[in-house]
């Protein structure tokens, strides 16, 4: 596109303070057995020596730990779900939460430690009397669906946001509608 003068889509990067805040910002929802991490990893300027950036070489071996970077985090939706960049659709039409941090087992919270790239998946329930006994703040799949096809209609709605937006191909939106009905039938089995 860009050799035809076609503008790329605007950014939908993630900026601190619309989209991403700082760990005590983050308004996770409750969640059985699920908890936000209490802690966030941390990551510290490291100083090589004057020389690093420009020739590679270094003078300070073990280097200098400096001030630990700040950890900003996504703000979530009601659901814990990341808000800010693109909504593909499993996200945009939730059959649960997805989280982009897991606990490394066993929890290293003194070492301000999660599991390093491993995220997670946690199903909603499938009707509000289950949801209510469990004590989840989030809507279960019957209070937001009123079923497969409502579900999928919307699905399909938020593929198509996201060809007019020029962030998918056209070609792509059937499989990515059978993706989704597949996994209702998967997670609505697991209630049966």
């Amino acid at each position: 596109m860009a050799s035809r003068g076609v503008k790329p889509p605007d950014s939908a990067y993630p900026r601190p303070g619309a989209d991403l805040v700082s760990r005590d910002h983050v308004a996770f929802p409750q969640i059985p057995g699920v908890e936000f991490p209490p802690y966030m990893p941390r990551n510290w300027r490291i100083d090589y020596g004057p020389d690093f950036a420009a020739k590679g070489i270094i003078a300070n071996e073990p280097p200098k730990l400096g001030e630990p970077y700040t950890v900003m985090v996504p703000r979530v939706d009601r659901d814990g779900n990341d808000l800010g960049g693109i909504q593909l659709p499993e996200v945009a039409v939730p059959l649960g939460t997805f989280t982009g941090w897991n606990y490394q087992l066993p929890v290293l919270s003194n070492l301000n430690y999660l599991a390093g790239l491993v995220g997670s998946f946690i199903p909603f329930a499938a009707g509000a009397e289950e949801r209510k006994a469990s004590g989840d703040a989030r809507l279960s799949i019957a209070e937001r669906y009123s079923g497969r096809g409502d579900y999928v209609e919307k699905v399909r709605a938020s593929v198509q946001g996201l060809v007019s937006r020029r962030l998918l191909r056209a070609e792509d939106v059937n499989a990515i509608v059978e993706e989704s009905a597949a996994r209702w039938d998967y997670l609505t089995a697991l209630h049966q």
